[in-house]
C-alpha cells in the first residue's frame, strides 16, 4: 500500500500517524481538542471536504494535492499531500507556523514502486528532510536520509 493510502486508513481509523503526531507535538499544537478543516486540490481549485477519507481524490487524474489544517492559538499546523501519478511520485509536507510565521517544515518524498516491461519490479524509496527556521529567518536543516525501499504489496 502507498503512503497516501495508508495514511488515508489511518484517518478512517482514527489513528494518526505517527510523523503527525510528532510535528503536533513540536508545534504545540493538540490533535485531540482541535479539529482539522481539510480541502483537495483535484485542478486548479480548492475545494473544502468534511471527511479527507471520502473526499474528492479520487478522481481519474494523475496529479492532486489534499490538505489537513489545524489551528489553536498562535499555532497552525498544515499536512499537504501531492501526487504525481504519472510518474509514480507521492510527497508528504508538514508546516508548523507561530504567529503565521513558518518555524518548522518536514518533507517527505516517495517513488512508488514500478513494474518495468520485462515484468520485474523495480522498489520503491523514500527521502526525508526536516527544517528549522531561526528567530533569523534562517532555514537550518536538522535531519535528511532515505528512508527505505519496499515493494508494491507491502
Amino acid at each position: 500500500m502507498d503512503p497516501f493510502s495508508q495514511y488515508l486508513e489511518g484517518i478512517k481509523a482514527n489513528r494518526p500517524e505517527t510523523s503527525l503526531l510528532r510535528v503536533a507535538q513540536v508545534c504545540g499544537v493538540d490533535l485531540n481538542t482541535v479539529a482539522p478543516r481539510y480541502a483537495d486540490l483535484p485542478d486548479n481549485t480548492w475545494i473544502l471536504v468534511k471527511d479527507l477519507a471520502k473526499g474528492i481524490h479520487g478522481l481519474e487524474t494523475d496529479f492532486f494535492v489534499t490538505v489537513a489544517v489545524w489551528k489553536q492559538s498562535d499555532r497552525i499546523l498544515v499536512e499537504m499531500w501531492e501526487m504525481q501519478l504519472d510518474v509514480k511520485n507521492e510527497t508528504r509536507l508538514f508546516y508548523c507556523l507561530e504567529q503565521r510565521k513558518i518555524k518548522i517544515i518536514e518533507s517527505s518524498e516517495w517513488t512508488l514502486p514500478e513494474v518495468l516491461q520485462n515484468g520485474k519490479e523495480k522498489p520503491g524509496w523514500g527521502y526525508e528532510q526536516h527544517w528549522n527556521v531561526t528567530e533569523a529567518g534562517k532555514y537550518e536543516r536538522t535531519f535528511h536520509g532515505f528512508g527505505f525501499q519496499w515493494k508494491g504489496n507491502h
